[in-house]
């Protein structure tokens, strides 16, 4: 095992971890992304029976809505120079239809003011993320021309490639999130379709290198580094809680986890020091005590 993974699946049961501070409403909407500069925040709300990818300007309140067509826009990412990719399905058409002309959840990336179109999946190319180095990782859940989930990377050089495959089938992929540093990818992974998602770790050169930061008797997706490495977030369901909760372990000493605020999706802000999430179809920050970062 490398060793970084070895520091990840160190236990540290005497780590010290933030606490929410006083959380602030933002706005309507559910999975945001704070810009590079922390000064927007990229999210979806739904609207009329479908979602729609906005941006707010968190010191004006203004908001701008991101082109997409018909269809419905989701999981809003940012890159390091401001654009933002996102997944839509801009064919009103049916699952079956999809499958069989090759439309379906894309990604689309939008620069600028222009929205260019970066894949074209069989069924849904989803749940995007930027590496450092540019390079742009998503779920396929159609792989090589099979009903085959995968995570894929497409290199700053437009070179596309799979980054991890199944450990065994049926299994599922969500949520990849690269280490500030380019060396570990986090995901979300099921193992079965009756089995919960737990976190795991791989190194980037090495999908098959698994570390489950979770456990099987927890429920766990969307996770989320801290701009400096020290921490991991991510939402999570154990025994005993009322519903999904913020969760955050140090990212080098797995194992050891704390509940930071009732919701979902969490994202930092690039100074490590506020934390946003959303609940009940609402985006709420918190800033991070202890110091944050």
């Amino acid at each position: 095992m490398c060793r970084s993974l070895i520091l990840l699946a160190a236990v540290a049961t005497s780590a010290t971890l933030p606490v929410a501070a006083q959380e602030t409403l933002i706005c309507r909407g559910e999975s945001a992304a704070v810009s590079p500069d922390g000064g927007s925040i990229a999210f979806m709300r739904l609207e009329s029976h479908r979602f729609q990818v906005l941006m707010r300007n968190l010191r004006t309140g203004s908001e701008t809505a991101v082109p997409s067509g018909p269809g419905q826009a989701i999981m809003p990412r940012w890159r390091g120079d401001g654009a933002v990719v996102f997944t839509a399905a801009n064919e009103t058409k049916s699952a079956f239809a999809a499958r069989n002309d090759k439309t379906g959840w894309n990604l689309y990336l939008f620069c600028d003011g222009q929205v260019e179109r970066l894949t074209s999946g069989r069924i849904r190319e989803t749940c995007a993320a930027f590496a450092p180095d540019g390079s742009l990782y998503f779920v396929a859940d159609a792989t090589d021309g099979k009903d085959i989930p995968s995570i894929v990377r497409i290199g700053a050089d437009g070179r596309r490639e799979t980054a991890v495959t199944l450990p065994e089938a049926p299994c599922m992929f969500g949520d990849p999130s690269v280490s500030p540093d380019g060396s570990l990818l986090l995901r979300a992974e099921a193992a079965r379709y009756n089995q919960p998602w737990r976190i795991v770790v791989s190194p980037v050169t090495n999908g098959a290198e698994r570390t489950y930061l979770t456990p099987v008797t927890m429920a766990a997706y969307a996770p989320a580094w801290s701009p400096a490495g020290k921490y991991i977030a991510f939402t999570g369901c154990r025994e005993g809680d009322d519903g999904w909760y913020v969760y955050l372990m140090p990212a080098k000493a797995g194992g050891s986890m704390k509940r930071f605020a009732k919701g979902k999706n969490p994202s930092f802000a690039p100074d490590g020091r506020t934390l946003f999430y959303d609940r009940g179809g609402e985006i709420f920050m918190s800033p991070v005590k202890e110091g944050g970062e």
